[in-house]
């Protein structure tokens, strides 16, 4: 419910949306998702939640069962236990003895499992007639059940729902026997997803449970997979990927969650009709600049896989940058200047709506009005001073106006709150630098890949910090250690090549630059590099043939028709 952009989710468009229709009413409503977590964890947060005064609960979940904590594909504790073993762990887990034994048997560091994307689950394919399925779906009914249970005991009304997917134009991401690919190319849409043995959409079965658990327990259900499109496979339209909604798949999610609000809350009818879809990204902010940073978000998601492997991978990306040239030239100064208006006129209405001030202070930036963006920020943090986010957004901002003290003490309370943030490490280092704080700008950027092994840009920064300082081995000797986490990196590849290259090792110059090329087979500067340090080491014979390559490439690159000159060779 929060991806790609929680501000314009469905839960904010339908508090805009009833606000609207019934300004005499005071609506609040609070989203508890959380990413990658399934029914087990929800159950748990729903047993929080019983104690707070509520009116209305909808619960909308599936989509996680399968690969979620202690689902059958999962890497997040053990694969699909038996459900009283889920529920003793994670009761455990909140006691302080609890919470010892998991930091001692998980480990730190590159041990312990955080959440790094579908990559996660690549070679974790389960088949439509796994046996462990079967628990899977008997979990998710239980913890359904004991979901509807604890709404009663904090005296709300259930709405629960079934998980729409994009059926129409995500083909399966794999297919153990090529049948999910079969009937996906038979548009035998339903199906195909059922077969796809990547199960990171919510199967036909799921939904069917959460329509006969509502149906046992007397809770309200409204019918989401079926009544967000007139055909009943939803596709590209409604969804940024498998399962995340487009701005448009949000109000038309939100639109079927009011209807069944009204009923629910008895709210009556209103002379005030319901928002348009327009409407609400008005209200909300929704300019062409959170339009292209949310496509930028997702052409690097799609680059990845299993995104990337999929058939229609190459039609996808042709469509968001034909999609990020429409809205680039809809970024006239008139649609900003009115959307700025509009921000200000909203947070006068409402000044704690912190959600808004995140939205209005990345308008500001995107329009070099850094200072505002930062005012924003500050404010925000002061909203919401335990949110260690909102601080690293607020020295951010600060770092962009070259604030550095203020940006580096808004990075230490964001440290402060949540000591494994590793990005604020990372930023913390960058100021300390610019302050000429070698010694401690360091010791940042070691916490920085300490949290987060993969975390190549510290690691370079780390290694440049001690190349400026004379100690070029060490440095090395840090990309090295980046390269054994993130093998396939082409810069670090590169910086260690043109390091080897820089003190007459051809022949380790020569092993770096072949990766680098097998990484990115047309990067220019690696093949080069690499021609070089094999023309270096007297081979030209595989030297030359790479240069000649290189001006197929880029016909005019002076550089490789200068090598060649100089071996008396035409180009």
């Amino acid at each position: 419910m929060g991806d790609p952009d929680p501000a314009f989710g469905p839960l904010r468009i339908l508090e805009v949306m009833l606000e609207s229709r019934y300004p005499e009413t005071n609506f609040e409503v609070v989203n508890t998702a959380v990413t990658a977590i399934n029914s087990h964890v929800v159950r748990e947060i729903a047993a929080d939640l019983e104690k707070f005064e509520s009116d209305l609960w909808i619960v909308y979940m599936g989509n996680n069962e399968v690969y979620g904590p202690f689902g059958a594909g999962t890497v997040f504790g053990s694969v699909a236990p038996p459900l009283w073993i889920n529920r003793t762990g994670l009761f455990f887990k909140k006691t302080k003895i609890g919470q010892l034994a998991e930091s001692i048997f998980s480990g730190k560091g590159k041990d312990r499992k955080s959440w790094g994307g579908l990559e996660m689950f690549l070679d974790k394919l389960i088949s439509r007639d796994d046996p462990v399925l079967e628990r899977v779906y008997r979990n998710y009914a239980y913890n359904l059940s004991d979901i509807i249970s604890s709404a009663r005991e904090a005296n709300a009304d259930v709405l629960v729902s079934s998980v729409a997917v994009n059926l129409k134009d995500c083909p399966p991401f794999r297919s153990n026997d090529d049948t999910a690919k079969r009937l996906f190319g038979e548009k035998k849409f339903i199906e195909a997803r059922d077969e796809d043995a990547l199960r990171f959409r919510a199967d036909s079965r799921i939904n069917a449970v959460a329509r006969e658990v509502a149906g046992n327990q007397k809770a309200r259900f409204v019918d989401a997979e079926k009544g967000l499109s007139a055909d009943g496979v939803p596709g590209d339209e409604l969804f940024v990927d498998h399962v995340h909604f487009t701005f448009k798949g949000s109000y038309w999610l939100a639109r079927l969650f009011a209807d069944e609000a009204v009923a629910s809350l008895g709210l009556g009818e209103s002379k005030n009709p319901w928002l348009s879809e327009l409407d609400c990204a008005e209200r909300l902010g929704l300019t062409p600049v959170h339009r292209i940073q949310i496509l930028r978000e997702m052409r690097q998601w799609f680059s990845q896989s299993p995104f990337k492997d999929q058939a229609n991978n190459k039609e996808r990306d042709s469509n968001i940058k034909a999609d990020l040239v429409r809205f680039a030239n809809e970024q006239t100064v008139q649609v900003l200047d009115k959307a700025e208006s509009n921000y200000d006129q909203f947070l006068k209405d409402d000044p704690s709506d912190w959600q808004l001030r995140k939205e209005y202070a990345i308008l500001l930036a995107a329009r070099n009005k850094n200072k505002a963006s930062s005012l924003q920020y500050e404010k925000i943090a002061d909203l919401l001073p335990h949110r260690p986010e909102m601080w690293y957004r607020f020295g951010s901002s600060c770092q962009r106006q070259s604030d550095w003290a203020k940006a580096q003490k808004a990075f230490e309370k964001a440290i402060l709150i949540k000591p494994d943030f590793h990005q604020a490490y990372f930023s913390l280092g960058l100021c300390q630098i610019e302050q000429k704080a070698w010694s401690v700008a360091g010791e940042s950027f070691e916490k920085a890949v300490e949290f987060k092994p993969d975390y190549v840009t510290a690691w370079i920064r780390w290694g440049q910090l001690l190349e400026s300082q004379g100690k070029t081995q060490e440095a090395i000797n840090k990309y090295e250690l980046a390269l054994e986490e993130v093998p396939d990196s082409l810069a670090v590849n590169k910086l260690l090549a043109s390091r080897y290259l820089q003190k007459s090792d051809n022949k380790k110059a020569a092993n770096y630059f072949r990766e680098a090329v097998r990484v990115s087979p047309k990067d220019t500067e690696s093949n080069l590099g690499l021609a070089l340090s094999l023309i270096k080491q007297q081979k030209t014979n595989e030297g030359v043939p790479i240069l000649r390559n290189v001006l197929k490439m880029d016909p005019n690159n002076s550089t490789a028709k200068r090598y060649l000159r100089q071996l008396g060779l035409d180009n």
